[in-house]
């Protein structure tokens, strides 16, 4: 079986007081950030197009995590690779809660803005 999903939005809002970019205890960088995927349907009875939102959370690792770290923003347009897994956690009401999150391998910012912040740093991008 493959496990493989690329995917191409814009991040969501990384200003929102929670903990983003930390580093593990064996030194590796994990960022977390949302991802809106947009996208366009007829309504049958009205004949309207409706746009859709549907959010994702991404879960980047090592240099790829250094890398969102310092150059995305909110709103960016990116390139998301990686592979869809399953998380499990207790709410505030102790209530298990599950979903599905992305662990990307791969981010690339592809809004100019950023591309332009990108390559006018010193840093070398990782992948």
């Amino acid at each position: 079986m493959v496990n493989s999903v690329s995917l191409i939005g814009n991040v969501g809002n990384i200003d929102d007081g929670k903990v983003r970019y930390m580093v593990t205890k064996k030194g590796y960088g994990r960022y977390f950030f949302s991802l809106a995927l947009s996208d366009r349907k007829v309504n049958p009875g009205t004949e309207t197009i409706e746009k859709i939102t549907t959010w994702l959370n991404i879960k980047v690792w090592g240099k790829a995590a250094d890398y969102c770290n310092s150059y995305l923003s909110t709103g960016s347009l990116v390139y998301v690779g990686g592979k869809i897994s399953q998380s499990e956690y207790k709410n505030r009401e102790g209530v298990t809660v599950s979903g599905f999150e992305i662990d990307s391998d791969k981010v690339q910012i592809l809004s100019k803005k950023n591309v332009d912040k990108v390559n006018s740093g010193s840093e070398e991008i990782p992948f």
